[in-house]
């Protein structure tokens, strides 16, 4: 029952993230039962969330010694040997975890490591197959729309980013990559109505209006609309006068100066203090 009860504040701490604590609870756990193959596994992702990959390797190794086929582990050794650099062992270890555990994570992950090792082909299709298991894994959709863009077929990955924005968790940064693919695409309009609604409830957000002033001014000058964006663009050009007049920013743009009129004839630097 102390096993058990011991497992139980280990699994507690954990999900509440206090890492610490987890780990002098999975440690004393293994004490009384060295061999428990979720144990070891679980110490190990308790190091992963420290960043001590390089000590979750053991228990990892020694989980699967165990536990031949236990896909969280093997799900696991591939994010470390991903974080470790060893790219070739982390996609060998995630294509196992989907062997073993063919989840949409273990499929994501797949995806991941292939990716990293530019071979974009089989990663597409892992990212797919994550999605085809979670068709609302925001992840996968916006690294496979990352990979199509990089891929230029813009248009798939504009479809993609689409779909994040319409899962609807309020993650401003897809909308935002979504309207600059549309806007790479030629599609002005669309890129626009998208951002409409964002700058009307978010009146002060200077990267927001500087990205619309940008498709704004290529609209006009590729269409020769400018009586229509006059308006839009006066409106942005002063929210972007208030973010130069910040004092903040005032200061980085006056250090800036400095730094390069303080430049030697070759553009090396002589000082850089602000």
């Amino acid at each position: 029952m102390i096993n058990a009860d011991i497992f139980a504040d280990a699994v507690a701490a954990t999900k509440s993230g206090k890492y610490e604590e987890a780990l002098d609870q999975w440690r004393n756990f293994l004490l009384l039962e060295p061999d428990h193959a979720n144990a070891l596994n679980n110490i190990a992702h308790v190091l992963m969330r420290l960043s001590r990959y390089s000590e979750a390797l053991e228990p990892l190794r020694k989980c699967l010694e165990i536990c031949p086929n236990h896909g969280p582990a093997f799900d696991n050794l591939g994010i470390v040997y991903g974080e470790l650099g060893d790219t070739d062992s982390s996609i060998q270890a995630q294509r196992r975890a989907t062997e073993c555990l063919p989840t949409a994570t273990s499929y994501y992950n797949y995806g991941i490591a292939l990716a990293s090792a530019e071979k974009l082909d089989l990663a597409e299709v892992a990212y797919r197959n994550a999605i085809s298991i979670d068709p609302i894994l925001t992840a996968a959709h916006i690294n496979l729309g990352l990979l199509l863009e990089s891929s230029g077929r813009i248009e798939e990955a504009i479809m993609e980013m689409e779909t994040v924005a319409t899962l609807g968790h309020g993650d401003i940064q897809p909308q935002m990559y979504l309207v600059e693919l549309l806007e790479r695409a030629g599609r002005h309009d669309d890129a626009i109505a998208m951002l409409r609604p964002y700058i009307e409830n978010h009146p002060a957000d200077e990267k927001v209006w500087t990205l619309f002033g940008a498709i704004l001014v290529v609209k006009s000058l590729e269409e020769r609309s400018v009586q229509e964006t006059r308006g839009d663009l006066l409106r942005a050009r002063i929210v972007l006068i208030r973010f130069i007049m910040n004092a903040n920013v005032r200061r980085i743009i006056v250090g800036i100066c400095r730094v390069l009129a303080a430049s030697d004839d070759d553009g090396i630097l002589r000082s850089t203090t602000i």
